[in-house]
């Protein structure tokens, strides 16, 4: 679970952007769906090329993201399902786009969520593949 730590540390900024309608959403959906393919099918030396100047910093080469693409995929394997999707709203920080997918995968145990956070030209502010955070119970009445 060590590299799951570690793309925790890669995500520069886990923020999101409002939503501008329909055809938005789809626009920033596909985008999202895009670079987690770019991970998954290995071409991350396209994925790194949009990484932002911090996330170059905490990643600072594609052979470097596909080292730890690599350990992802051994230790949780392939996506088997989409457990769901969504777009973050209301944004903390106006200008980003926060994509997040939560999927079962083969060899996991727990659900995983990938997150990719783009600004309006698609380069990537942030970027996490983590295992998806158990929900909190809510507190007890006294």
């Amino acid at each position: 679970m060590a590299v799951f730590r570690r793309w925790i540390i890669a995500a520069a900024l886990v923020v999101a952007a409002p939503l501008q309608g329909q055809a938005a959403d789809s626009a920033k959906m596909e985008l999202g769906r895009r670079y987690t393919q770019w991970l998954y099918t290995a071409q991350t030396d396209s994925l790194w090329a949009k990484f932002s100047p911090e996330m170059r910093q905490a990643v600072p080469s594609a052979d470097v993201l596909e080292e730890m693409r690599m350990q992802i995929q051994m230790q949780a394997g392939d996506e088997t399902e989409i457990v769901s999707e969504r777009i973050l709203d209301p944004s903390p920080e106006p200008g980003l786009t926060v994509y997040v997918r939560t999927a079962r995968f083969s060899t996991a145990p727990m659900n995983i969520d990938v997150m990719v956070a783009t600004d309006a030209s698609g380069t990537i502010q942030g970027f996490s593949v983590r295992p998806q955070r158990p929900a909190q119970p809510a507190p007890t009445p006294r």
